[in-house]
This record gives C-alpha cells, structure tokens and sequence, in this order.
C-alpha cells in the first residue's frame, strides 16, 4: 500500500500523538476505562451528539419491533461501547503478545484451525465489539497475515496513526479501493510466504446492499484464485446496524453455508476483550 507523505510539521504531529498513545496505553486500568472512557461517552453523547440522526435512523430500521425507550436504551449503549472501543484502539499502541491473548481469546481454536490451516480465506465480521482487536488473530495462527481491509481516514496524519496501531508481523492494513488487486498481485506467495486473511466488514452504502461488498470481492476472488493457491470462504457475517454494538446476546441476522466468526464483547462492560466465536446454522 502506498503510503501518505507527510511535511515536517506533521511528522512533528504524528510523533506527538504517537507518544501520547503510548503514554495512555501504559497507564493505569482504572484511569483509562473508569475516567477516560466516561468522559468519552459524555462529550459524544451530550455534547457532540455525535452521527446521532445516522445512529437512530439505523436502529429504527433495523429494529422496527422495538418501542422509543428500548432503541433509546441501545442508543445509549452503543455510545457507551463506542467510547470504550475508543480506548480499546488507543490502549493497543503498548499491546505486548501475552496482553494480546488476554483480549482475544478463540473458541473452538481446533476445528476453526483445521478449516482455515493452509488457506487463503476471507473473515466477514460485523462491527461488533472491539473490532480492532481481529487483529492480534495472528497471534494464534503464525503462518497467516490478517489484511484488514478498511476505508482510509482523510487526515493524512490519523491515517498514519492508525497504520501503526494496527500493522505488525501478523497483521496489516489495506484500503478497500485496492483490495483486490492488492490479493491478485500477492495469492501465489502470500506476504513473506503467509496465507492472507482478508479481513472486510460490510456496510452499506447508496449504491448497494449491505453485504454488496464482501460479495463482489468474494465472487472475484473465487473464479480468479482456483489456478493459484488454495482459498475458502470460510466465515460470512452481515451487518446491518450500528445497534449491533451494544447488543449483548447472541447475534440472530448471521446466514452462513459453513460457519460463521463472531466478535462477542463479554455482558459485563468492564471485561475488556473479545472472543472468536464458531457459530452453525
């Protein structure tokens, strides 16, 4: 991916902020999700409003059932899980290998590793929980490279910030505009002889249904790569709704042949991690 240059005052910028996120990384648990997270959460909600008419338009549309005060309650949520998410990314500019199995922990590692070992795949994931934390994936399986597919920030220098908060040995970032070719051009050796992992998340979008994307990468992706190395479709997941955040039970609008991966953030609001969750038809 090429990367965004920057003039000296943002490299000044860049290395500021950069410092600053390492700084609030190492500092104490309680500091960051008992004061930071709340005041977060105060600013976005009460002061900003932050995308509020976005977030309410989509929980009536994807909740129709539900009565003002219950899409009230997840609005309210969803704010809440935002900023936490918030720190979550900060918080990962000082992850260390051990931490970062304690905020991503695999269930069914076994049969999950068995479909995917060797392969070339796809991993479509809702919005859900920490997502940033899909990353550290790696972390279990080292022969593979998570290629988070994402849209890239405006700011020149938030998008560099971002860069190095996600990119590692395992794990690294590309914008969506170049996403196929970027699995084209490297489905023969992979990235230092890794399997990609081609992390997407749908959205929706004016031209297109909510899954629109990951469906046309994949439907590419599946009549272009059977002559090079082996690729399996091995997990779909649909998003339809920024309400997913603050949901707490188990997720109902997933349609899968095979399996499907989940981003489940744990009930409790101060277990910070996530978990990869196998879920069957």
């Amino acid at each position: 991916m090429k990367r965004t240059e920057l003039n000296f005052i943002q490299k000044i910028w860049l290395e500021f902020l950069w410092l600053g996120a390492r700084v609030f990384a190492v500092m104490p648990y309680w500091f960051k999700y008992y004061i930071v997270e709340n005041l977060l959460f105060f600013i976005l909600y009460y002061c900003l409003r932050y995308r509020m008419k976005v977030v309410k338009a989509n929980l009536r549309n994807s909740f129709p059932e539900k009565s003002e005060q219950e899409r009230a309650a997840v609005c309210r949520s969803f704010y809440r899980t935002l900023a936490e998410i918030f720190v979550d990314t900060v918080n990962m500019a000082h992850m260390s290998e051990e931490k970062g199995r304690t905020v991503l922990t695999v269930k069914g590692f076994e049969e999950h590793y068995a479909k995917v070992h060797g392969r070339d795949w796809i991993a479509m994931t809702a919005h859900f929980g920490c997502w940033e934390y899909c990353s550290y994936w790696g972390l279990y399986e080292r022969s593979q490279m998570l290629v988070a597919v994402y849209h890239p920030l405006r700011s020149k220098v938030m998008e560099r910030l971002y860069q190095r908060l996600r990119n590692y040995e395992n794990s690294m970032t590309v914008a969506m505009k170049d996403s196929l070719r970027f699995y084209l051009r490297n489905r023969e050796r992979g990235i230092e002889g890794k399997n990609l992992v081609m992390g997407l998340s749908p959205t929706r979008t004016r031209r297109a249904a909510p899954t629109a994307i990951g469906s046309a990468f994949s439907t590419r992706i599946r009549s272009s790569s059977m002559a090079g190395r082996n690729w399996r479709c091995a997990v779909t997941c649909r998003s339809i709704s920024s309400g997913w955040s603050a949901c707490s039970g188990d997720v109902t609008r997933c349609r899968s042949n095979r399996s499907t991966t989940v981003w489940r953030r744990s009930p409790n609001t101060k277990s910070r991690n996530a978990t990869l969750d196998v879920w069957k038809p």
